[in-house]
């Protein structure tokens, strides 16, 4: 068997006549959609855009609990792993349904996003306190969210996904909290 189709076989590449169609190559290897249109084709970069990566970056996630805290992405904080600590836990998760896709959305709709999470989250077994996340440049409104203890990162990650949401934040016991995006590849 030659390489192209041993590629083929492992990877799932659509190929014709045991060569690998370039454009498919391109799109899995380099993680990118393409998208054919009537007179050419164009290729989309799936990923975070830098400007969203600062607003996520620069934002502050406030846990509303007594006394509150927050917490920034990529800053290890104290206070957070007392709190993971002291609530057994060695992971968290900070999701919100606020805003899908990075896109402003109307704060009623917003608000029906997050009670449908709340409802998610509430008839499940995990342990979850409320929390805002906060632009300190005031560009993005504050965005209600949930911090969600002992989730499997998985299982966080789907349920981003379920809200149509770019990114969540991950936390790992004694960690900085990461961002992780969800756009899909």
């Amino acid at each position: 068997m030659d390489r192209q189709f041993i590629l083929h076989k492992l990877n799932g590449l659509p190929c014709k006549d045991h060569k690998i169609n370039s454009l498919a190559f391109v799109q899995y290897f380099c993680k990118v959609r393409i998208e054919v249109h009537k007179h050419r084709s164009c290729i989309c970069v799936n990923t975070l855009s830098k400007e969203l990566i600062e607003a996520y970056s620069k934002a502050n996630y406030e846990i509303l609990v007594e006394p509150a805290f927050s917490f920034k992405i990529g800053q290890k904080n104290l206070k957070l792993c007392a709190f993971l600590h002291s609530h057994n836990s060695n992971t968290a998760a900070y999701v919100t349904a606020f805003n899908p896709h990075s896109k402003k959305t109307s704060y009623s709709l917003n608000l029906t996003f997050q009670e449908k999470l709340h409802n998610i989250l509430s008839s499940s077994a995990h342990v979850f306190f409320d929390g805002c996340g906060t632009d300190p440049d005031k560009v993005w409104p504050e965005e209600p969210g949930f911090l969600i203890l002992s989730i499997p990162e998985l299982n966080a990650i789907n349920l981003g996904k379920k809200f149509n949401q770019n990114a969540i934040v991950w936390i790992e016991k004694n960690g900085a909290p990461k961002l992780v995006n969800l756009i899909e590849d």
